[in-house]
């Protein structure tokens, strides 16, 4: 097999490290260029003992930590889903290298806190103007 420069193809090693490696590296792309297969997952809620699935922006991967952030308003229903059950799985698909990721885990909410705080003043302003709107996500008003 051919090595190929910076491609997600170069599978010359078949291990579990290497694998999980190439996913993290993936995800941290995912998280800093918006143009990446990564960047915008679906993401997985359980409302009233049935799926709720939509698509979220991957704000921040942290490999050491195997966390992963995206940014979604208090008033949303994902926010009061994730209240009463903090289980929560993406789904993140690159159709190029035909690659599936899935990933479950338990949500942590962070509100009014150093985490959310950084995260607030590195949004730009285009995008805070969807957490500054008089409806909440999700109306019909």
């Amino acid at each position: 097999m051919e090595k190929k420069e910076n491609s997600y193809n170069d599978y010359t090693q078949y291990n579990l490290s290497a694998l999980e490696q190439d996913c993290w590296e993936r995800l941290i792309t995912g998280a800093v260029k918006s143009r990446t297969p990564f960047h915008t997952p679906s993401i997985a809620t359980i409302h009233q003992d049935e799926v709720s699935l939509r698509i979220v922006v991957l704000r921040k991967a942290l490999a050491k930590e195997r966390e992963l952030r995206f940014h979604t308003d208090i008033r949303s229903p994902k926010w009061q889903e994730l209240s009463l059950n903090p289980s929560i799985s993406a789904l993140f698909y690159d159709a190029v290298d035909r690659i599936q990721l899935r990933v479950k885990g338990k949500a942590i909410l962070q509100q009014t806190n150093d985490i959310t705080s950084e995260a607030w003043q590195k949004t730009t302003l285009s995008s805070r103007c969807c957490y500054l709107t008089e409806y909440s996500p999700s109306s019909f008003s």
